[in-house]
């Protein structure tokens, strides 16, 4: 199933952790601004995952927002990693 936002433009800052025991960029912390967006994340013995798709064109990303506009789907999320 897919978690869909309550209402509203969002925009967070966040960070992405290193774990030292997986040798890994593995953690995205949510902020309380997205927990409240996400109620159904705070339910803790749920499993929750996260699909994500990187695509090599604006054209390509663009013919798919549009089929899923068309088929009525979630609201994607962006994400841009950025250095400081």
């Amino acid at each position: 199933m897919l978690l869909r936002p309550i209402k509203d433009v969002l925009d967070v800052k966040g960070a992405i952790s290193y774990s030292n025991t997986y040798r890994a960029w593995n953690t995205i912390r949510f902020q309380s601004l997205i927990l409240r967006k996400f109620p159904q994340l705070k339910q803790k013995q749920s499993n929750f995952y996260y699909r994500m798709v990187l695509y090599e064109s604006f054209e390509e990303l663009e013919n798919k927002v549009r089929e899923i506009k068309e088929n009525k789907g979630a609201m994607p999320i962006l994400m841009w990693l950025e250095t400081n």
